[in-house]
């Protein structure tokens, strides 16, 4: 049972490190084109979409940029399991509701954090 568990985390932890890698030299790059058919905004649900329809049309010839916010990633932002790591760190935005009446009576001014990032 114990070598099982430490096969799989031992996986993940090549896995995870190979995926940093690859981020690594896809955020180092120096050189970028200065020409785009498309300049997407914000890989959301809808970006995302647009990308790729767009690629899907005629990828040959259409230049697609999509852009998102946020910096270089960390390993610990591909384990769903180190998500409470992430809260406060300078990969979360720190949102906060807005103040609450009737919910949120133990935080200050009863504004709940709402983790995103």
């Amino acid at each position: 049972m114990s070598a099982s568990l430490t096969t799989q985390l031992l996986a993940i932890s090549v896995i995870s490190l190979q995926r940093q890698l690859i981020h690594n030299n896809n955020v180092n790059r120096t050189s970028f084109d200065n020409n785009y058919d498309y300049i997407i905004i914000g890989s959301g649900s809808a970006g995302a979409v647009v990308a790729n329809r767009l690629a899907a049309y005629n990828s040959s010839s259409l230049r697609i940029l999509l852009l998102e916010a946020g910096g270089p990633q960390s390993v610990v932002s591909d384990m769903p399991g180190l998500t409470p790591w992430l809260v406060g760190s300078e990969m979360d935005w720190q949102y906060l509701t807005v103040p609450q009446t009737n919910i949120g009576q133990a935080f200050r001014d009863h504004r709940i954090r709402q983790p995103k990032g």
